[in-house]
């Protein structure tokens, strides 16, 4: 929202307030009445204050806390891609895009992953990559249980920037389909509560410990993309032991249907695939039933048919604990690197 809009509906507040009392005025003791309206002003005027500077404000620090916007991540990740040819390709949702360092891979991958995409976006990616002659060698496609179970609508325009109209098209006969995963409102009250719950939730209790780090002048840090296309979380957040999560087991024919073809894709164009399923937590792991699992194991297991696709379930790697996670499911950069270098060795071993 708008800073001077938010600006004029607190003035328009405040104006509402100030001719309500002004009535009032009229039918109170007057000597009572300005009593009152001083120690009004009293608190309010402080209150306002803060109010006004921290909107004002928030637009510089949000930046600084929480880095660049996810449009502006898509965008640089979409430009990023095109500034060299790469070998290898990493494609895959948050688990990916936080959880692989391209640059322990080899010496030209690139991370090409964003968060809460599927394998529809995935395969629009490959076909952006070859319009503008850039296919890799080998695909690094990042796959688990619940990845067949959802759409997200939530960066649809951004990536019609990039994807042809078969995109647009395709996504506007899903976006009724059970299981889309976001959509955005078109009602404004709906609009104004989430904007107002961001900036005053969240966002002030970011902005209060941006002003005390500032006020001792201790360094700031936020996320960031790094050129090589992974999402670092700074300062890193820390697991706990009691973590919940649920997990969709669903597997939806729109995104099968977008997996197989990604793999006749690559097939057809000479490009290897890894088909990988990075490290869980036990807490993930539990939302599926042994039974779901091992469906979908034998399922990515049954492409391996020739020796240019393979499927890497490191899902239960040993060596991971939950201090090696910021949350239910993503590495820790450190651990990121750790895994990416096993990653890198697993993968010569494959050739």
């Amino acid at each position: 929202m708008n800073v001077v809009f938010q600006v004029a509906l607190y003035l328009i507040a405040l104006g509402i307030l100030v001719v309500a009392f002004l009535l009032l005025y009229r039918r109170e003791d007057k000597k009572q009445m300005m009593r009152f309206l001083y120690k009004l002003a009293i608190y309010i005027t402080p209150l306002f204050i803060v109010v006004m500077l921290f909107l004002v404000d928030y637009r510089k620090m949000a930046p600084v806390l929480n880095g660049i916007s996810m449009n502006d991540q898509l965008e640089q990740s979409f430009e990023n891609v095109l500034k060299k040819p790469y070998r290898t390709i990493i494609l895959g949702n948050s688990r990916t895009y936080r959880g692989i360092n391209p640059d322990l891979i080899d010496s030209s991958t690139y991370n090409f992953s964003f968060d809460n995409e599927t394998f529809l976006e995935q395969y629009f990616k490959l076909k952006y990559l070859e319009r503008n002659g850039y296919l890799p060698q080998l695909l690094i496609l990042g796959v688990d249980y619940f990845e067949f179970s959802f759409i997200s609508l939530a960066m649809q325009g951004t990536y019609s920037k990039y994807f042809t109209e078969d995109y647009n098209s395709l996504m506007s006969s899903l976006s009724s389909t059970e299981g889309v995963e976001y959509s955005k409102s078109e009602n404004i009250d709906d609009w104004f509560n989430a904007k107002m719950s961001a900036i005053f939730g969240r966002g002030a209790s970011q902005y209060l410990s941006y002003l005390g780090r500032r006020i001792i002048g201790e360094p700031l840090s936020a996320p960031y993309l790094k050129e090589n296309g992974q999402y670092i979380i700074n300062p890193v957040p820390k697991a706990n032991e009691g973590d919940f999560m649920v997990r969709p087991s669903k597997v939806e024919s729109y995104q099968k249907e977008k997996f197989e073809q990604i793999i006749d894709f690559a097939k057809t164009r000479g490009i290897k695939i890894v088909l990988l399923m990075p490290p869980c937590r036990a807490v993930e792991l539990r939302c599926y039933s042994e039974e779901f699992k091992n469906t979908m194991d034998d399922y990515f297991h049954s492409f391996e048919l020739t020796d240019s696709i393979y499927y890497l379930n490191l899902s239960e790697l040993k060596g991971y604990s939950t201090v090696d996670y910021m949350d239910e499911t993503h590495l820790t950069p450190e651990a990121s690197d750790r895994f990416s270098q096993t990653l890198n060795d697993t993968i010569k071993q494959l050739r």
